[in-house]
């Protein structure tokens, strides 16, 4: 093989020859002679060259390479045939470029774009479709339950006909009289019921924004669900949350709660509680909302507090709120005692929740109304200090009831210890080896259970984080703009009822009773299909899948129950081979 060095030594081509020669003179120091006779020049050739060279006279050593885009030249026939159509017919880019790949010359709207810039051509009016010689856009047709006319025989293609499958959700919680009796505000053309419906159809379809709509405006068989011809469009469904205050979502989730309670749906009255902070993505300069940190963020931004809470065992939520100030946050727990006393009428036996959730006076109060609670305390560096300086036989192992756990076996101080704010004496138990450095320090009031099974249940408090994961990815709670606390509120609340859309329809189905909301959708109801209007039923038809059996053997299914606000017809499921829809 070659010596590499060679290449710098011995030069081949005449301008590095030249290169080399004029380096070692003027670089390295080298005389004229010895650098001549190493590149093989004359003393009298290379000092030519060296003068030269100092005035700017040699040609460049290197090849100079142009970056950016290259334009193309254009022929100048096409040219004129751009100009010619612009001036003499007025034609627009794209009717231009249209043109002439008529006629065999094909060209790109970007290209007649940038003839006609560099020829100085002012840009036409804009005009409407039919000066531009195009057909108009199709209206889209008006929302009205007037309208919804359910003759027998009438067939509709649907985007998602399965989501008639939580119709019997809705009628076994009672939720038109729900909103009725929650006075939410209506019209002659969409009664609040339908509004609701149709806000809830979208987080039923994980459809991020009210402007998402649009796309299923013309889906009459979404618009049956709601109770009216088509689904209202963007403009009516976001100026309605303007018009709701606090009180009826209220209502509506405390009859939704009661409702879902006596189904069963809450085994326990342990709850789980959390704070969730959904960022203001508008004009900070214009947002009225205070700051709050956003774990995500990393950062304090305008952002709309909301507090969640779920029950534990039957990981359902059962209360949100978003319409918190900072200097209510320490009061949310309390809130959430009374809010579950007015569904159950009696008190909550225990909940679990982080340091954030309230006060030490707060903990002082729950314990007079003899609530249990579990919660972590601060990592103060003074008593972290005095945990560290305990003696280690002080410390004892103890084994957490979660199989799949890494950190099963933490060492436990359980001891009784005064924190500012209570009275008397709290209990405090410290653990270690749980995959972090720092203690973990858990305050409760519970007397009864040992160290294992509280750190058991606290650890089980990561239940309402997963849901709350839920909430943001599939019903989209953190994809708001607005700056109006209320209008967030009714969104919050709508989410808490379409997750309990999917835990009641995932109840049902075998091996999917504890599937996340979006594995429900993808494995079930994303699929096309038809709506058809028969004698007293109404029929959803959609092919064959693999998970189809699973389906036809929940009790929705099975039971074909009535729809009120279709004229009590019944809903019956159908799964074919021979479905022809139109291609989209």
């Amino acid at each position: 093989m070659r010596d590499p060095r060679d290449f710098f030594r011995e030069p081949g081509h005449p301008l590095q020859r030249r290169y080399e020669a004029l380096r070692a003179y003027f670089l390295e120091g080298r005389s004229a002679a010895e650098a001549a006779r190493r590149f093989h020049y004359s003393a009298h050739s290379l000092e030519v060259l060296a003068s030269q060279f100092r005035r700017d006279q040699l040609p460049p050593f290197f090849r100079d390479i142009p970056h950016g885009r290259k334009d193309r030249p254009v022929a100048e026939p096409l040219r004129e045939a751009v100009l010619r159509l612009r001036h003499e017919e007025s034609l627009s880019v794209i009717d231009i470029a249209e043109r002439l790949r008529s006629e065999g010359r094909p060209v790109s709207f970007h290209t007649v774009w940038l003839l006609l810039r560099e020829a100085g051509v002012a840009r036409l009016p804009r005009r409407t479709a039919e000066q531009r010689g195009r057909p108009p856009l199709l209206a889209l047709p008006v929302s009205d339950a007037g309208q919804l006319l359910l003759r027998s025989g009438v067939e509709v293609e649907c985007r998602t006909p399965l989501l008639f499958l939580f119709a019997p959700f809705l009628e076994e919680v009672g939720f038109e009289k729900l909103v009725r009796r929650a006075h939410y505000p209506g019209s002659a053309m969409i009664p609040a019921p339908a509004y609701l419906r149709s806000l809830l159809a979208l987080k039923l379809l994980g459809r991020p924004r009210h402007n998402h709509v649009m796309p299923i405006a013309d889906d009459e068989g979404l618009g049956w669900f709601a109770g009216l011809n088509v689904l209202p469009k963007t403009t009516a469904l976001s100026d309605y949350s303007y018009r709701v205050g606090d009180r009826p979502h209220r209502a509506l989730l405390r009859g939704l709660a009661r409702a879902r309670k006596a189904a069963g749906a809450y085994p326990t009255r342990s709850f789980n509680l959390d704070f969730h902070t959904i960022r203001h993505y508008g004009d900070p300069a214009v947002s009225r909302l205070e700051k709050d940190y956003v774990p995500r963020r990393s950062q304090s931004v305008p952002a709309v507090v909301s507090a969640f809470a779920q029950e534990w065992e039957g990981r359902e939520m059962v209360y949100a709120r978003a319409n918190l100030l900072k200097e209510e946050k320490a009061d949310e727990v309390v809130r959430f005692v009374d809010y579950w006393k007015e569904v159950d009428g009696a008190l909550p036996e225990e909940l679990v929740f982080d340091a954030h959730m309230t006060t030490h006076a707060g903990l002082a109060q729950l314990d007079r109304q003899g609530i249990k609670f579990l919660t972590l305390r601060e990592r103060r560096s003074r008593e972290v200090e005095r945990i560290r300086s305990l003696p280690e036989d002080r410390w004892k192992s103890v084994e957490l009831e979660i199989e799949d756990r890494a950190y099963r076996h933490p060492i436990v101080v359980d001891e009784r210890i005064e924190i500012d704010g209570y009275p008397g004496r709290i209990r405090q138990v410290a653990a270690r080896n749980l995959g972090r450095e720092e203690p973990t320090l858990l305050l409760t009031n519970d007397t009864r259970r040992g160290p294992a099974a509280l750190l058991t249940r606290y650890a089980r408090r990561t239940l309402i984080e997963n849901s709350l994961g839920e909430q943001v990815h599939f019903f989209h709670v953190d994809a708001l703009s607005s700056s109006v606390r209320v209008k967030v509120d009714l969104d919050v609340v709508l989410s808490v009822a379409a997750s309990a859309a999917y835990r009641w329809l995932a109840s049902q189905l075998k091996g999917y009773e504890t599937a996340t909301a979006r594995t429900i959708w993808e494995s079930f109801l994303d699929r096309p299909g038809k709506v058809s209007v028969r004698e007293g039923e109404i029929v959803v038809k959609v092919r064959r899948f693999s998970r189809a059996p699973v389906l036809l053997d929940t009790r929705v299914v099975r039971d074909r129950p009535t729809i009120p606000w279709l004229g009590n017809r019944r809903v019956r499921i159908e799964v074919t081979g021979d479905l022809k829809l139109r291609a989209t």
